[in-house]
């Protein structure tokens, strides 16, 4: 059930590994407990999809695998942790896509410091609005925010999360500007 879950969310999560094949030369790999960071605030998302089923990782591996939340900057507080871990397989990264692909303009490091190496799960990205709002449609927000440019607002996970960039990519597509609203992480919104 928590792995049907993890499908609903709105993220597209992909595990990352720090420099990966120096983590398959190792004979005895792994030897000790994985670390893997998540780069947002715990009962979000990809924390929750993650947890889920790392219990059962750590059983198939035989070495304990710990979860450490290090949200900030749209992400890149933990990315930027991964990429300057000893290159040695035992720190993983588990995050959107966004983060290797458009996050590399932020931070183009990190293109050279992480590969990825497994997709664990993909989720619709969607708008969603309170069942009694004016707004039932897209539509309607859109010809809403034309008619009055700010008068709509979105929360994302803030300015350079993949969620702003979702709202970005509909305001370059339809010439509206809608008001944003960052939140601290998506286990808030």
């Amino acid at each position: 059930m928590r792995r049907r879950g993890c499908r609903v969310f709105l993220l597209v999560l992909l595990m990352v590994v720090v420099s990966g094949p120096l983590a398959y030369t190792q004979e005895n790999y792994p030897s000790r407990q994985i670390q893997i960071i998540v780069p947002y605030g715990p009962g979000g998302s990809t924390d929750l999809c993650v947890r889920s089923f790392m219990g059962e990782v750590a059983k198939t591996l035989g070495q304990p695998v710990n979860i450490l939340n290090r949200p900030g900057a749209g992400a890149l507080t933990g990315t930027d942790a991964v990429a300057n871990a000893k290159p040695d397989g035992y720190t993983l990264l588990a995050t959107s896509i966004g983060v290797l692909t458009w996050g590399v303009a932020l931070d183009p490091r990190n293109a050279r410091e992480l590969d990825p190496i497994a997709l664990i799960a993909s989720q619709p990205i969607l708008f969603a609005t309170r069942t009694e709002s004016e707004y039932k449609t897209i539509e309607d927000v859109i010809n809403a925010s034309k008619k009055k440019p700010n008068s709509v607002s979105c929360g994302s996970t803030g300015i350079s999360s993949e969620t702003y960039l979702d709202l970005a990519l509909l305001e370059a597509a339809t010439g509206i500007h809608i008001k944003h609203v960052p939140i601290a992480n998506s286990s808030e919104g």
